[in-house]
């Protein structure tokens, strides 16, 4: 597959159409095929489309989301240290552009660990996704804070304990959720004291996320 093929592949997947069942679109029979790509050949065609087309400028955003789709199922069966150096240069260089971007890259990094158990390696600057846990707002926020349970290390759980000592549950719940969440694949014993803050929590996702995070945590350390 070359340069104009894959073009072609990524304008299918960027086909808007009405009325039609969903599996039966043009769009998503055009991410089905894109799924089965496996040629690392691919790659540098894929950074070049990705780096002519930056910008907020009409479609771009959305070619370079479906690039990096093709990235992550690319990389995930043959995954690289530079592939995660790439996703995380991308993290920054996208960080002022629109969410939905972001979303995409977010998606690559969570698709490693849910299909392949490739957690980001301890060597990785993952200082781009700290910045949008810390900056942005929202949907954008929350989702990245899901994202830093697929970093092992100190730095992420020192975010995600702070997140969990936020006073104002009802304000925060969204983010302590999935806080959680993200403990429950990369906790350490010491984070548990603060889990259990929520097992008397009224809320039930804070309560139910909490206990799932003390269980998981608790088996990988072979504690009772």
């Amino acid at each position: 597959m070359g340069k104009n093929e894959l073009l072609n592949l990524i304008k299918r997947m960027m086909t808007f159409e009405k009325g039609i069942i969903s599996n039966q679109t043009t769009s998503w029979k055009a991410h089905r095929e894109a799924e089965k790509l496996t040629d690392r050949n691919l790659l540098p065609i894929l950074y070049e489309i990705v780096n002519e087309n930056e910008g907020k400028d009409n479609d771009k955003p959305f070619l370079r989301s479906c690039c990096y789709f093709i990235i992550g199922r690319i990389t995930t069966s043959s995954f690289q240290h530079e592939d995660c150096e790439y996703i995380f240069n991308r993290l920054k260089n996208e960080f002022k552009d629109k969410d939905l971007v972001l979303y995409s890259l977010f998606e690559v990094i969570c698709y490693w660990r849910n299909e392949a158990n490739i957690y980001v390696p301890l060597d990785i600057d993952i200082t781009p996704l700290t910045d949008i846990v810390i900056k942005k707002r929202g949907h954008t926020k929350r989702w990245a804070i899901q994202v830093l349970g697929c970093c092992p290390r100190k730095e992420s759980r020192e975010i995600l304990r702070n997140i969990l000592m936020q006073e104002d549950e009802k304000k925060h719940k969204e983010e302590i959720r999935w806080a959680n969440v993200a403990l429950q694949h990369i906790g350490e014993p010491e984070d548990i004291p603060y889990l259990e803050r929520f097992l008397k929590s009224r809320i039930p996702n804070s309560k139910i996320t909490a206990q799932y995070a003390i269980k998981f945590i608790k088996e990988r350390n072979n504690l009772e």
